[in-house]
C-alpha cells in the first residue's frame, strides 16, 4: 500500500506540528505496517518515529525563484503546489510525463492508494494558502475515487469565498474527518460545509504522557506567540515581562519557558530569550518528548501556544490562555469546551485589565485541586481513545472499499 501524508508545517520548525505528524505515523505503522510511506515535508532533519520506510517528499520542486525576496519565493511555491494537482484526472494518468517533470507530487498523487492530512490547525483564512494546497491535493485525490481522510483538525474562522469554496467541495468527500473540537463543527457549519465528523481531540496528544498526572512540581510554565496571525506584537513585550513578573511573585514560582518554535525569525525561543534576559535558560525544543519533559516541571502553563497548552492539559495542568484574535480564540475557546470546568482560562489582550486579570487567573489555576488536575488528565486519555478510534474506522473502510494493504 502506498500511503501520501500532508501535514501541518513543511519545515517542522513548531513542536506542534512536528507531534501531529509524528502521531499519525504511529497510527499508520499500527494500521499498516507494511506501508510504503510518503511525507510533504521540506524539513532537513525529518526522521520518522517509526520502523517504517516514509520518504520525505519536496512539494516545490517545480518552482525555484530566484533574484526573488523571499517572501514572494515562498509564495510562488505555494501556487505552485496548490496548482499542480488541480489538473490531476483519471484522463491525465497516461499523459501524465510533462507533469512529472513540473511537480513531484504529481507521481505521488496518482500512486497512492490513499492520501490523507495528519493534524493541524490550518483550514482557516489565516493560513488559506497553505489550506488551499492541502484541500488541492486531497481534492486530487478524491477525483481518482481513492479514500480521504482528514485527523484532529481545527477549523475556522471561515469568512474567505476560496478557502470556503474549497472546504464545500473537499471535506464531504473525505472517508473520515476528525476535529479536534467542538467550535470546528461550528465553523463548518456557519460556512455551510456539509459533513459529518467526528470530535476526537488534538492528535498531539498520544505523545504528551496523557494520564501521567503531574505532582509536586512548581514551575509557572510560559510561552507568548509573537506573529502577525497571533495579534501579539513587540509593542506587549515591556507589559508581558511585567506581567509574568507579577505572577512569578504572587505564586513564588520559578517560570519555566516552553518555546514551540524555533529556527525562524520571531521564533518563540528566540522571543522568550529576549523576553526573559536569559539565554542560558531558555532551551530550543525541536521534539515532542523535549517539551513534555519541561512541561512535567511545570504546576500551572501560561501560553500563547495552542500545542504548550496541549501537552499541560494531557498531564493534568491547568492552562491560562493568552489570545488577541479571533484564531486563538477559537483555539482556547476549543480546548475549554473539552476539558473539565477550571483547565483552561483565557485572557484577551484587547481587556483593559488583561494585566491583573492574568494575575488573577494564574492564582485560581496554581490553587486548582488534586481531584480536578485528575480529572484534566483522565479526560485526556479519553481523547486520546477517540484519536485511535477514529484511525481504526478510516482503516476498516479502506478495506471495505477494496483498497490493497
Amino acid at each position: 500500500m502506498r500511503i501520501l501524508v500532508e501535514q501541518s508545517g513543511y519545515e517542522l520548525e513548531n513542536v506542534g506540528d512536528r507531534a501531529m505528524l509524528e502521531a499519525g505515523l504511529q497510527h499508520i505503522y499500527r494500521l499498516w505496517p507494511d506501508a510504503d510511506v510518503g511525507v510533504i515535508c521540506t524539513a532537513d532533519d525529518f526522521d520518522s518515529p517509526s520502523l517504517l520506510s516514509v520518504r520525505s517528499i519536496q512539494p516545490y520542486r517545480a518552482v525555484e525563484p530566484r533574484r526573488m525576496p523571499e517572501r514572494l519565493s515562498h509564495g510562488a511555491k505555494l501556487v505552485s503546489k496548490r496548482y499542480f494537482p488541480s489538473v490531476i484526472s483519471p484522463q491525465v494518468q497516461s499523459g501524465a510525463g510533462a507533469l512529472n517533470y513540473l511537480s513531484p507530487l504529481v507521481h505521488e498523487i496518482l500512486s497512492a492508494d490513499l492520501a490523507l492530512s495528519t493534524g493541524g490547525g490550518f483550514v482557516n483564512d489565516v493560513f488559506r494558502m497553505h489550506a488551499g494546497s492541502i484541500l488541492s491535493l486531497l481534492a486530487a485525490t478524491q477525483r481518482l475515487g481513492r479514500p480521504t481522510a482528514m485527523f484532529g483538525q481545527g477549523i475556522g474562522p471561515l469568512r474567505g469565498r476560496g478557502v470556503i469554496r474549497q472546504a464545500q467541495r473537499v471535506l464531504p468527500r473525505l472517508t473520515v474527518l476528525g476535529l479536534r473540537e467542538p467550535g470546528s463543527a461550528d465553523a463548518m457549519k456557519q460556512a455551510n460545509v456539509q459533513v459529518e465528523a467526528s470530535v476526537t481531540g488534538d492528535e498531539a496528544l498520544v505523545l504528551a504522557r496523557p494520564g501521567e498526572l503531574v505532582t509536586n512540581a512548581e514551575g509557572i510554565g510560559f510561552n507568548v506567540r509573537m506573529q502577525q496571525y497571533s495579534g501579539v506584537g513587540s509593542d506587549r513585550e515591556l507589559a508581558l515581562r511585567n506581567a509574568i513578573t507579577a505572577v512569578r511573585r504572587a505564586l513564588d514560582g520559578v517560570v519555566v519557558p516552553l518555546p514551540i518554535t524555533h529556527n525562524h525569525t520571531g521564533a518563540d525561543d528566540t522571543i522568550l530569550r529576549k523576553m526573559l534576559d536569559d539565554e542560558a535558560h531558555v532551551k530550543t525544543l525541536r521534539t515532542p518528548a523535549e517539551l513534555a519533559d519541561e512541561v512535567e516541571k511545570c504546576r500551572l502553563v501560561i501560553t500563547g501556544s495552542y500545542h504548550a497548552a496541549v501537552f499541560s492539559l494531557a498531564r493534568g495542568i491547568p492552562v491560562v490562555g493568552l489570545t488577541a484574535t479571533a484564531y486563538y480564540d477559537g483555539k482556547f475557546s476549543g480546548l475549554e469546551q473539552l476539558y473539565p470546568l477550571g483547565a483552561v482560562q483565557q485572557i484577551s489582550f484587547d481587556d483593559p485589565t488583561w494585566e491583573s486579570d492574568l494575575v488573577d487567573s494564574a492564582k485560581r489555576g496554581w490553587a486548582l485541586p488534586p481531584e480536578l488536575r485528575q480529572a484534566i488528565a483522565t479526560r485526556s486519555t479519553e481523547l486520546v481513545e477517540r484519536c485511535r478510534s477514529l484511525w481504526d474506522s478510516f482503516a476498516e473502510k479502506v478495506q471495505i472499499a477494496g483498497v490493497r494493504t
